[in-house]
């Protein structure tokens, strides 16, 4: 199988022991000898499978579009993240079969890549394997320099209303925050867990469970290689606004940064970081994931421990400072609005 985001392409395979050889072989089949037998027939096949794909999760779901709106106004037209890893029909429909070869050869290339393998094998056996099927690929092209970008507040308040084929509206906040394995990332970690991070958190008990006015809220801190951003989704119950949500959800915040959260609350968000460490290694394929996320993020595959120690170093006063420093900041706020009920007076995000 294989999965892409803004930062990395991951392919991974998930075999018995005695098929290691034929999954090596897949792979660096793949990496080595694919370009040669790339044509303008099979790009075009697999520009109509991805703009399929496009339709599937982002233009034919409900709230598709959400994503790809918040991406734009949260971080400038030059940054790597201000557009949706799939790109849009027109990028797609632009590719030349000279671009996509281009890319593969100077990203899916040894020098642009690692692999992790997990599971019951032979260390020599595989290191022979791996020296067997990849040894003879050799090297890309210098691969170009990242960008460097700096991640700083949206400059001013954000509102945007997106119409949908959606029965119900919903709203979403969203701040610029702090890359992966920042000093503050661990602390809005908690933070989210804290507002919606399960049934007895502030937001959920509040809204969902308590009054009864929303069919479900989310909150989570996406912190990626580059930035960082921290989103909360509302979705409010048929009766209620996307404005009733708001007033809501500005007051648990404010409460957040003017009392902070209860060691109960810290323990719990805790508790539930190191659950989901074990749940994260509890399978080969899960260890080969973190080994190479870690080896990517940190340049150390075997980073478990330090990880784990960033979210037992947090405090509640680490969780007060953060609230307080990034999501008093201005903030994308989109709602999105069942079709033919756009609210004059607002920015509208329709495409």
């Amino acid at each position: 199988n294989g999965s892409t985001n803004s930062d990395r392409t991951n392919y991974y395979e998930w075999m018995p022991s005695n098929a290691l050889p034929l999954a090596l072989w897949l792979d660096a089949d793949r990496m080595g000898r694919l370009l040669p037998t790339m044509d303008q027939a099979k790009v075009d096949l697999q520009r109509d499978v991805v703009k399929n794909e496009r339709r599937q999760s982002y233009d034919n779901v409900p709230y598709g579009r959400a994503s790809e709106t918040i991406l734009a106004a949260l971080y400038p037209a030059t940054h790597p993240y201000s557009h949706s890893t799939i790109g849009s029909m027109t990028d797609l429909s632009a590719a030349s079969l000279e671009d996509v070869k281009n890319f593969f050869r100077t990203y899916y290339a040894p020098n642009n890549a690692t692999i992790a393998i997990v599971g019951d094998f032979q260390r020599d056996s595989v290191k022979r394997l791996v020296q067997l099927y990849f040894g003879a690929i050799p090297r890309g092209p210098a691969i170009p320099p990242r960008p460097q970008v700096k991640s700083q507040p949206v400059p001013k308040d954000t509102f945007l209303v997106l119409e949908d084929k959606v029965q119900l509206p919903r709203l979403y906040f969203a701040w610029r925050t702090v890359k992966a394995f920042q000093e503050d990332d661990a602390p809005l970690d908690v933070a989210a867990y804290v507002l919606a991070g399960d049934k007895n958190s502030r937001l959920y008990k509040r809204l969902v469970y308590e009054m009864q006015v929303a069919q479900d809220v989310r909150a989570f801190q996406n912190s990626q290689r580059l930035d960082g951003g921290f989103q909360i989704v509302v979705t409010p119950k048929p009766g209620h606004t996307p404005t009733e949500m708001a007033k809501l959800v500005n007051e648990e915040l404010r409460k957040l940064m003017t009392d902070g959260i209860t060691e109960r609350e810290l323990a719990r968000a805790q508790n539930t970081t190191r659950a989901q460490f074990l749940d994260r290694l509890a399978s080969d394929l899960g260890k080969a994931d973190q080994l190479n996320y870690y080896n990517y993020f940190t340049g150390t595959p075997d980073y478990t421990k330090q990880d784990a120690a960033r979210y037992d170093k947090v405090t509640a006063a680490d969780v007060k400072r953060v609230v307080v420093t990034y999501l008093a900041k201005p903030r994308v706020t989109l709602t999105v609005v069942p079709e033919g009920q756009y609210v004059f007076g607002r920015q509208s995000a329709r495409r």
